[in-house]
């Protein structure tokens, strides 16, 4: 994805804890770095929009705290793009073990799957505002905003651009 957006002449920077998803990224050409989403960052509260691109939202197990998170890495008006589990109302916790070479002996973590409903209800509650949602083949997206300075009124998830095409090659 980073790639994809360098290219396309958008800045980007990957974020990812595993060093082999870094070097993956830098191979490509990539700007990437090896941190956790909840150190300090490179140009906090001044990106446009945030993409968490995990296969879900599940990153630490709090999807609230994630996505609280994310609202402090973007700009005033910035977005937040999140993967959902395709089950609108699924919501489930648990702890995985990631590896990177199918030992078995990768970092424990806990993890988060949930739908779209289950991500509204959240995003709700804490002052988000779901502007779009949209299914890639069978990958489910969000679309969220800031809900302070918006209201209720609609609001254009991609003011100006046409929506990413998030089911490209995977890799």
């Amino acid at each position: 994805m980073v790639q994809a957006l360098n290219e396309s002449g958008i800045p980007a920077l990957g974020v990812d804890m595993s060093a082999v998803a870094v070097k993956r990224a830098r191979s490509r050409g990539a700007l990437a770095i090896q941190a956790r989403l909840a150190e300090r960052l490179p140009a906090e509260g001044r990106w446009e929009t945030v993409l968490l691109m995990d296969g879900n939202i599940g990153i630490g197990g709090d999807v609230g705290a994630l996505l609280q998170r994310c609202r402090a890495l973007v700009a005033p008006g910035g977005g937040i793009v999140v993967e959902v589990d395709s089950r609108p109302a699924w919501h489930q916790t648990r702890r995985v073990r990631l590896t990177a070479d199918g030992s078995g002996y990768g970092a424990e973590l806990t993890w988060t799957r949930a739908g779209a409903a289950a991500v509204r209800r959240l995003a709700g509650s804490l002052d988000l505002l779901v502007v779009e949602e949209w299914l890639a083949g069978n990958r489910a997206f969000l679309a969220i905003r800031s809900g302070t300075n918006s209201g209720h009124r609609e609001l254009q998830a991609w003011p100006g651009r046409t929506r990413p095409d998030l089911n490209g090659p995977a890799g």
